[in-house]
């Protein structure tokens, strides 16, 4: 029971992590990755809603992912 307790306590250090490394993106990288991520928004849904080609929100998404790798 102890492990358990153990793996949940590091699942929800970890999570906070990743909570803090996504509010510190870049604001135009933080709004596709949550919108494509949690929202479920197409590519081509998020580059109409912010205003921006398809091509520019994969940049920004994958921008967003190298720099969450980093942390």
């Amino acid at each position: 029971m102890e492990n358990k307790a153990e793996d949940v306590k590091m699942m929800e250090q970890r999570l906070a992590c990743l909570r803090l490394a996504i509010d510190e993106l870049p604001p135009k990288c933080k709004k596709a990755l949550l919108l494509n991520k949690i929202e479920g928004y197409r590519y081509k849904e998020i580059a109409e809603s912010m205003g921006i080609s398809v091509k520019t929100v994969e940049n920004h998404i994958s921008k967003a992912f190298k720099l969450l790798k980093k942390r």
